[in-house]
């Protein structure tokens, strides 16, 4: 993340550059609010593998559901699965977990998977980076 200001700072007084600084360098030093991990990066047709991951801050997130979206390269977008995850509160993270079964049906070869959170698009924080799969 990077953070620009469009003005010179010294148009602030003392106290309101430092906390506009301060709060920009939180922001951009957190990272991405949410993550996606697999337990298998090579499943066989028939075969089911775990996504998992987390979710910061979790305030208000434990409960709510997500959507597991499925990418092939040869396609030109994502599109939802319709299968939905829970997430679990633990300490200060919202932790979540997916078990996905490769159908006999699916084309061999690489997708990729991502965590979106209550379906919202609009915004990177609600979206998981890619997770790459090869299905054999």
């Amino acid at each position: 993340r990077s953070v620009y200001f469009g003005y010179q700072l010294t148009a602030c007084t003392g106290t309101q550059a430092r906390t506009l600084l301060v709060n920009a360098t939180r922001w951009a030093g957190t990272p991405k609010a949410l993550t996606a991990a697999t337990d298998s990066t090579t499943p066989r047709i028939g075969s089911t593998f775990t996504l998992s991951g987390r979710f910061l801050p979790s305030t208000g997130m434990v409960g709510r559901t997500m959507a597991v979206q499925v990418w092939k390269p040869s396609r030109a977008a994502w599109s939802y699965s319709s299968n939905r995850v829970v997430y679990a509160g633990v300490g200060d993270v919202a932790l979540w977990q997916y078990k996905y079964r490769l159908k006999a049906g699916m084309p061999k070869g690489t997708y990729y998977f991502r965590a979106v959170c209550g379906a919202r698009v609009d915004s990177t924080q609600w979206m998981s980076s890619r997770v790459k799969v090869t299905v054999k």
